[in-house]
């Protein structure tokens, strides 16, 4: 057995100062690569007035160790919540020359620092300095197309290791979550402080992935859906396009709102193995506002279904927690996976069918599962449904060419035509 590995996790609050939150112990099987993991509550924040459960489905709110039970990844999954996906994690292993034995998720923990989005800040020892100005502000220092050109660079696999303004480049870019070049920045205006997370274009895009994710977070507050602000920046001089989203797990005092996701809920290893009902119990469980957030989840699941947006996998739905408890957090990720069609499967499952976008008399009984009378649940469908003129506007409001546009407003008015064909037969007939 290696020797044991400690982590110790701090907690950002709301009103933007810190705690100690628990402290994390690995050791490795050198032989069969298992990794035995604990984590043990901080009486500091057990005692706290504001002190809560993290992760209310997987910990107990006790002192004492508890064990992770994840030999391959040796932390609960909270904790892995907090990394980011694998284009991060490539950009972490360039920066910090970390070969692939120095790629496990507990030696991952104390490079994030404070630089992890959410409330959950991690070190080597037990104190952790606060994020310096030059991090805080770093973007607003070098300007973000700046930025932009040297994380599109990164993409584009030129040398960062040797770089000058390498740390720079750590402090915002190696945190974000998600599959495609992105990086964090921050924007000083006359009310203060903007905090953004902000996504390229990449060089593997075979569409506009960029203006359709704009265009479909805009119609999605006409349903009802809430959605973080954005806006679409174009920078000429080295080609890339970049969507600036607010982000939501950051107060206005500077402070952090700790975030999980529903894959860290539901103890999901894999993603194909849930539905949008299973998000739905969870949210009975534990949100502060069960009713209100069951309806907006209905929203959004059927939104994804009308847009095509299939990559609606657990890691893409977060729980929030601030002063009022937990609740489900704004839509992110929202945009069309191609190819586009009835019959291509969507992560999650719609019920009990399959991952199939839903019927009519399936959506019907979804409906009733979710607690909509029918009456709510025919108006919270043409809410969705007539989102459709809104998406077209959005769509050419942001520049999405004529062929991906045509594509997701057809894959739409499809579906749309769909359920209101069912709906306009009399009864009694087939």
């Amino acid at each position: 057995m290696s020797d044991i590995r400690r982590v110790y996790v701090w907690i950002r609050l709301p009103g933007g100062k810190s705690c100690p939150l628990g402290e994390i112990a690995t050791q490795m099987d050198e032989e069969g690569g298992r990794i035995q993991g604990q984590f043990r509550y901080a009486d500091d924040w057990l005692d706290h007035p504001d002190g809560f459960n993290i992760d209310p489905a997987n910990l107990a709110w006790v002192s004492g160790p508890q064990d992770a039970g994840r030999p391959r990844e040796g932390i609960h999954s909270v904790f892995e919540d907090a990394l980011p996906d694998d284009w991060g994690q490539q950009m972490m292993a360039v920066i910090h020359n970390l070969s692939r034995r120095q790629m496990r998720l507990p030696d991952l923990l104390p490079l994030m620092e404070y630089r992890a989005l959410g409330a959950l800040m991690f070190s080597d020892t037990p104190v952790i300095d606060e994020p310096p100005a030059s991090a805080k502000e770093a973007a607003v220092e070098m300007g973000k197309q700046w930025y932009a050109g040297m994380v599109s660079g990164f993409e584009q696999e030129l040398a960062v290791r040797n770089d000058k303004h390498r740390q720079k480049l750590v402090d915002v870019a190696s945190s974000p979550g998600g599959a495609r070049p992105k990086f964090l920045y921050t924007e000083s205006r006359e009310d203060g402080l903007t905090h953004y997370l902000v996504k390229l274009s990449s060089k593997s895009d075979q569409y506009p992935v960029i203006r359709l994710e704009a265009a479909c977070l805009r119609a999605a507050q006409a349903c009802g859906i809430e959605t973080p602000a954005c806006r679409l920046v174009w920078y000429d001089d080295i080609g890339v396009e970049a969507l600036s989203i607010v982000r939501f797990d950051v107060t206005p005092e500077g402070g952090r709102r700790h975030m999980v996701s529903l894959k860290t809920l539901m103890h999901a290893e894999y993603y194909y193995s849930k539905a949008y009902t299973d998000i739905l119990y969870v949210l009975r469980k534990y949100s502060d506002d069960p009713e209100n957030d069951s309806v907006r989840l209905f929203r959004q699941m059927l939104y994804n279904a009308l847009i095509g947006n299939r990559d609606d996998h657990l890691r893409n739905f977060t729980l929030l927690h601030d002063d009022t408890g937990w609740r489900l957090s704004p839509g992110y990720d929202i945009t069309p996976l191609f190819p586009l069609g009835d019959n291509e499967p969507h992560v999650l499952r719609f019920g009990l069918k399959d991952n199939t976008r839903p019927g009519a008399n399936e959506l019907k009984n979804l409906a009733s599962t979710f607690g909509l009378s029918p009456a709510r649940a025919r108006t919270e469908t043409e809410r969705v449904m007539s989102s459709i003129e809104e998406l077209r506007d959005a769509m050419a409001l942001f520049g999405v060419p004529d062929e991906p546009a045509e594509l997701v407003l057809g894959h739409a008015a499809a579906y749309r035509d769909r359920l209101s064909a069912k709906a306009r037969r009399r009864p009694g007939t087939r």
